[in-house]
């Protein structure tokens, strides 16, 4: 048996799943996250007890180019933070066929928000909320904890508060939209982004490095160096204005490797460097 169907065994009896929360209704769209809590099977009724103590929750996006994708894919990379005891929360946002930029920055801005609004019913400790993503997903979860409320985004104004987010784990994401996003060139825009007469200015704002300053959460970066969808360089432009506004970060190359085609090697040394990474106070 690999280990990834043995954490999956035990993680269907350790844990209890909500699954298909509504968060947000828009135009109709029923917008829906899963949660995924510790438990103990008591082996009779009532079936189930939670600890009442509060628990370390990571916040999850999907990946997909802003155009696919869906959290039930992404339950294998959760498993680390299930078999640690964390509150997971796995949540989907409107893709590009359905409503462009800004759409989905907004959609993870309110499941920030909705984890705010029911932390004590799951059990959520609000001082260790991370927040974490993969491609796209990556670059949402960077917006949606540099962005602030008031601030607007293409015309809108920002919707929702936040918790404090303690950190951010940046797996291979999107983050500066104005340089050179894959090996090709930057013609190419993403159907996410809306056609505009002023698209630099777009551009600029669908990007997370426009809104680095001192006040940044902590943010780890996992890419791989021969990355040709996201490029490498752009974890280094986001490290490197981190740097200048002295926000503490790491960035982890994985050496030769593209887009997420990481060994079970590559993985054990990001999570080792991740668990090492949260373990360090602000």
């Amino acid at each position: 048996m690999s280990d990834n169907n043995k954490s999956a065994q035990s993680f269907t009896v350790t844990h209890g799943i909500s699954s298909n929360i509504t968060y947000a209704v828009v135009d109709g769209i029923e917008i829906k996250l899963d949660v995924i809590m510790p438990r103990e099977n008591l082996g009779g009724d009532p079936w189930w007890k939670m600890d009442a103590e509060l628990k370390p929750t990571l916040i999850f996006f999907h990946g997909g180019g802003w155009e696919s994708g869906d959290k039930s894919e992404s339950v294998l990379q959760l498993l680390p933070f299930i078999e640690k005891g964390w509150v997971v929360v796995n949540a989907n946002y409107r893709l590009a066929d359905v409503a462009k930029a800004p759409a989905a920055v907004f959609d993870c801005r309110q499941v920030l928000q909705w984890v705010k609004n029911n932390a004590e019913t799951y059990q959520i400790d609000l001082n260790n909320v991370v927040v974490s993503g993969e491609s796209s997903g990556g670059h949402l979860a960077l917006m949606s904890c540099l962005t602030n409320k008031s601030q607007t985004l293409l015309g809108e104004v920002v919707n929702e508060n936040s918790p404090n987010i303690k950190a951010i784990i940046n797996w291979f994401g999107v983050t500066d939209l104005t340089e050179p996003v894959t090996h090709t060139t930057n013609s190419e825009i993403p159907q996410w982004i809306p056609t505009a007469d002023n698209l630099e200015s777009v551009i600029t704002q669908l990007s997370p490095t426009h809104y680095v300053d001192k006040n940044t959460p902590a943010v780890i970066s996992i890419h791989g160096t021969a990355d040709e969808v996201v490029l490498f360089s752009q974890a280094q432009i986001l490290h490197k204005k981190l740097d200048a506004h002295q926000v503490r970060n790491v960035l982890l190359p994985i050496e030769g490797k593209a887009h997420g085609n990481f060994s079970s090697e590559d993985f054990a040394l990001a999570y080792e460097k991740i668990w090492m990474f949260l373990s360090v106070d602000d």
